[in-house]
C-alpha cells in the first residue's frame, strides 16, 4: 500500500518512461510533487516542475525534509550528491545491469556494471555520512508497450521490415518489468522504514527469452 502523506516530493528525471507514469502513481498518495527535467510536462493538479539546469545550478532551493525519487542514471545523480544534503529520504533507480554483467564475456558490458556498481557504492557513502535513509531498486529490461526504447523500437522495426534479426539462438533471460509495476515499487518506499538503506532487484512476473521477447 502506497503512504498517504502530505510530504514533498522531488522527482528528477522529468523525461523518461518511468517518468510518464510516476504522477499518475503519486496522485494518489497525496503527497504534493516536484518534478525535475529538461522539458516541461503536462501537469496534473498539485505538481510542480523545475526545470533541470536551475536545479543543478543552484537557482532552486530543495525543501527542507523532501524525499528525493531519482530516475536520473545513477551515474548522474552521484555528479550531484551535495544538492540532496536536505533530504529526508533517497530512492535512486540503478539497474540489474550491475549484478548480471559484471562477469560478461563483453567488455563494455563489464565496463557498464562496474560504472553502475561505483555509483551505487558512491551513494551508499554519501547517504551514510548524511544519515540520510536511502532505498536503490534495480530493474530490468523496463517497458510500457508504448514509449519505450527497447521492446517497442524492436516491434517498430518488425512492423517496418517484417522481420527481426537476432544473433545466435537469442536463448538469453529476461525478465521485462512495467514502467507502472516500476513506479508502485518507488512509491511503495516512500516512508517505509523496512526499504531504507537496502537494495533491491525489481523484476517483471514472467521469465521469457529473447527471441519470445
Amino acid at each position: 500500500m502506497i503512504s498517504q502523506s502530505d510530504d514533498q516530493v522531488v522527482v528528477l528525471g522529468g523525461s523518461g518512461i518511468v517518468a510518464r507514469y510516476i504522477q499518475g502513481v503519486l496522485s494518489k498518495s497525496g503527497h504534493s510533487v516536484t518534478v525535475v527535467g529538461r522539458k516541461r510536462p503536462e501537469m496534473m493538479e498539485g505538481f510542480d516542475w523545475v526545470a533541470t539546469t536551475e536545479f543543478i545550478q543552484g537557482k532552486w532551493a530543495l525543501p527542507n525534509g523532501c524525499v528525493i525519487i531519482s530516475l536520473w542514471n545513477i551515474g548522474r545523480l552521484t555528479q550531484h550528491l551535495d544538492i540532496l544534503r536536505n533530504a529526508s529520504q533517497v530512492i535512486a533507480l540503478s539497474s540489474t545491469s550491475a549484478l548480471v554483467k559484471a562477469d560478461s564475456k563483453e567488455l563494455a558490458d563489464r565496463n557498464l556494471a562496474k560504472k553502475l556498481i561505483s555509483g551505487e557504492e558512491q551513494l551508499i557513502e554519501f547517504s551514510e555520512i548524511e544519515n540520510i535513509p536511502t532505498t536503490i531498486l534495480r530493474p530490468t529490461v523496463i517497458y510500457d508497450g508504448v514509449n519505450d526504447n527497447s521492446i517497442c523500437d524492436i516491434a517498430a522495426l518488425i512492423k517496418r521490415t517484417g522481420f527481426f534479426v537476432v544473433a545466435g539462438r537469442g536463448s538469453g533471460k529476461r525478465q521485462p518489468i512495467h514502467a507502472e509495476d516500476v513506479c508502485e515499487m518507488i512509491c511503495r518506499c516512500i516512508g517505509h522504514e523496512k526499504t531504507y538503506n537496502t537494495s533491491f532487484n525489481i523484476v517483471g512476473g514472467s521469465t521469457i527469452t529473447y527471441r519470445e521477447m
